[in-house]
C-alpha cells in the first residue's frame, strides 16, 4: 500500500507528508465496516460508526442518506416555507437584498442572480457550512448617513459632464448612467424611510457595477466643455468612483454578516425536514462521526485502537471535519480532543496530496487545511517528502511538458 501510494503521489508530481511506518485506508474509508464489499459510491464515515452507536449518535437505526438532488430538494422545500414565513415582515438582511437587481439573464434563461435566487444560493451555501454557525463580525457602518454623502456627488458630476463640447466624447458617454440616475433622484422625493434607503443602497451598488461607468475612459484634450476644463471632469468622477466603491465594499460586508444570521432560521428549518423524513445528508454523516469520535470516549478509543496505520490519498480534497476525525484517529494521547493539539502517534499517519489540485473545491475541501495539517505534523516530527518525478509518462511526453513548463 505504501508503495503504490508513493508512486501515485510521485506520478502526479505531488508532495507527501510521512510519519514512518506501514499504511492503511484513508479514515473516511476505515470506517466502513471491514466485513462488507467495498463500495463504488463515494464512501461515508458512518458505515462503521452507526450501527454500533446508534444510540450514542442520536440517529434513527432506519435512516435513508438523501442523495444530493434529493438533499437540494428537502432544501428547498425548507427555504419555501421560510421565505413565505418571513415575507410579510422581512429582516433587514432580507428586505435590503431583495432590493439589489439582478445582473440580468439572456430571455428564457433562469435568472442565477435573481433577487430569490440569491437568497437561495446564499442559505443553501450556509447550509453546507452549518458546522460553522458563530456569528460573522459586523462593523459599525452608517448606511444612512454614507447614501446621504454620496448622493451630491452624484449630482456634482451629472452636472458637469452635461454638455460637453463634442457629443461623441468618451468621457461624456461613459458618465451617461451617473446623469441618468440624477436626473432619477431629482423627481424622486427625499429618501425618509428604511425602504427609501433601501433602494438608494441598490442604485449606487448598480451604478458601480454599470459597464459604462466602470470603463473609466478619460476622452482626449484638456477641453472638456467651454469652461470646463477636462480635468475638472475627471476629478469629480474620480471622487464619486472612490465613495462609491468604499461604500459598495461595506454595504456588502454588513449585509452578509446580517444575512449569515438571518438565514440559519431557513438551516434550522431544513434539519427539522430531514428528521421528519429519517433521512440525513452527506455532511449530516461527517458530522455524526466527527461528533461520536470527538465527545464519546469509548468510541474514540475504539477506532484509535483499531486502526493502527490510516493513510490518506488526495489530501488537499479534505474539509476540516474530515482532518479532524483524521488527526483525532491518530492521537498519541486518547483523551485529547482538540485536532490542532494532537500529537500523532509515530508511523500512524502516510498522507498524499497535491495543493495545486485544489482549484476543484471538492465539497467543502479547502487548501487551507491542507497546509495546516501538514505544517502540524511537520512540527511534530513527521517527515515531509516533495516528489517531482514523474513514472507515468512517456520520456518524448515528458521531454515536451518539461520544456513548456520551464520558464514558469
Amino acid at each position: 500500500m505504501k508503495e503504490r501510494a508513493a508512486y501515485q503521489a510521485a506520478s502526479a508530481g505531488q508532495q507527501s507528508v510521512e510519519s514512518s511506518g506501514p499504511t492503511v485506508q484513508p479514515p473516511i474509508e476505515a470506517l466502513v465496516e471491514k466485513d462488507k464489499p467495498r463500495a463504488k459510491s463515494r464512501p461515508t464515515p458512518v458505515g462503521l460508526t452507526f450501527p454500533r452507536f446508534f444510540t450514542e449518535a442520536g440517529v434513527d437505526p432506519l435512516f435513508r442518506v438523501l442523495t444530493e438532488g434529493q438533499a437540494e430538494r428537502l432544501f428547498n422545500e425548507a427555504f419555501a416555507g421560510w421565505f413565505h414565513s418571513i415575507l410579510e415582515t422581512p429582516p433587514e438582511g432580507v428586505r435590503r437584498s431583495l432590493r439589489r437587481t439582478s445582473r440580468g439573464s439572456r430571455p428564457g434563461d433562469v435568472d442565477e442572480d435573481g433577487p430569490m435566487e440569491r437568497l437561495r444560493r446564499a442559505a443553501f451555501d450556509l447550509a453546507e457550512w452549518r458546522d460553522f454557525r458563530g456569528a460573522w463580525t459586523r462593523e459599525s457602518f452608517d448606511r444612512q448617513g454614507t447614501i446621504t454623502a454620496i448622493l451630491p456627488l452624484v449630482h456634482a458630476l451629472a452636472e458637469v459632464s452635461k454638455s460637453p463640447s463634442y457629443a461623441g466624447d468618451n468621457l461624456f458617454l461613459d458618465t451617461e448612467p451617473v446623469r441618468r440616475l440624477s436626473a432619477d433622484l431629482a423627481s424622486a422625493p427625499p429618501p425618509d424611510t428604511a425602504a427609501d434607503f433601501d433602494g438608494l443602497e441598490s442604485q449606487l451598488v448598480d451604478l458601480r457595477r454599470n459597464r459604462d461607468f466602470k470603463r473609466g475612459r478619460k476622452g482626449s484634450g484638456p477641453t472638456y466643455a467651454k469652461g470646463v476644463p477636462r480635468a475638472r471632469v475627471l476629478e469629480a468622477r474620480d471622487l464619486l468612483t472612490h465613495s462609491l466603491d468604499d461604500f459598495q465594499l461595506r454595504a456588502d460586508a454588513d449585509l452578509a454578516a446580517l444575512l449569515h444570521e438571518e438565514l440559519l432560521e431557513c438551516v434550522d428549518r431544513y434539519k427539522q425536514l430531514k428528521a421528519r423524513e429519517g433521512a440525513l445528508d452527506f455532511l449530516d454523516l461527517l458530522l455524526h462521526a466527527r461528533d461520536l469520535i470527538r465527545d464519546n470516549t469509548t468510541v474514540r478509543n475504539h477506532f484509535q485502537t483499531r486502526f493502527r496505520c490510516l493513510f490518506v490519498d488526495e489530501f488537499q480534497d479534505t474539509d476540516p471535519l474530515q482532518a479532524e476525525i483524521l488527526l483525532l484517529l491518530a492521537s498519541k494521547e486518547p483523551g485529547e480532543t482538540r485536532w490542532q493539539h494532537v500529537d500523532p502517534v509515530a508511523g500512524k499517519l502516510f498522507l498524499v496530496g497535491d495543493p495545486k489540485q485544489s482549484i476543484y473545491r471538492f465539497r467543502r475541501a479547502d487548501v487551507h487545511i491542507y497546509t495546516k495539517v501538514c505544517e502540524q505534523l511537520v512540527e511534530r516530527g513527521a517527515t515531509f517528502v516533495e516528489l517531482r518525478k514523474s513514472f507515468r509518462g512517456v520520456e518524448n511526453l515528458q521531454r515536451v511538458i518539461n520544456a513548456a513548463f520551464a520558464v514558469v
